[in-house]
């Protein structure tokens, strides 16, 4: 546990992302996997490798930061996770949004004033809750091994092994 006071299920899903700004925006941990562009883009510059022409890695190379240099800076942080409904969130500056499936509203909270996130302020800050949306329409790429879903699709059934007839 690292008791900070975030939302139990919020930090259950968002546990095996990135990373988890909070506080206004202080590295708190690393989650338990980091993102695969972000390897490849590191791994390659370890290796004094070139990235194939047309590759667009959608992460930053941390080997500066790990070799003791400044963190890669971004304009926002946007994930999503596809379990049940697909999640989406995005992070600016004090600034979280998240989207609980793709027919439900943003939420929006401010990690300076609130890391527990228990204060929806989206109604109040119209034009955040825009922004959130413009960001988390033009991060998302679609594919379609990961669709957009208001909640998980029924587990198939295995089909009955045929039975032979005496």
């Amino acid at each position: 546990a690292t008791g900070l006071p975030l939302n139990q299920q919020r930090r259950d899903e968002e546990g095996e992302v990135g990373v988890l700004h909070a506080g206004g925006g202080v590295l708190q941990r690393f989650f338990k996997r980091l993102a695969q562009a972000v390897l490849v883009v590191a791994a390659a510059e370890l290796a004094g490798a070139k990235l194939p022409a047309g590759f667009k890695p959608d992460g930053f190379s941390l080997v500066s930061f790990l070799k003791g240099g400044g963190a890669p800076q971004r304009d926002y942080f946007y994930w999503e996770l596809h379990e049940a409904a697909t999640l989406q969130a995005v992070r600016w500056n004090d600034w979280k949004a998240v989207r609980n499936g793709p027919a439900k509203p943003i939420e929006l909270y401010n990690l300076k004033t609130d890391v527990g996130e228990t204060n929806n302020l989206a109604a109040a800050n119209p034009e955040l809750v825009a922004k959130a949306e413009g960001l988390m329409k033009s991060a998302r790429v679609d594919d379609p091994n990961w669709p957009m879903r208001d909640k998980k699709p029924p587990a198939a059934r295995p089909a009955a092994p045929a039975t032979a007839k005496p």
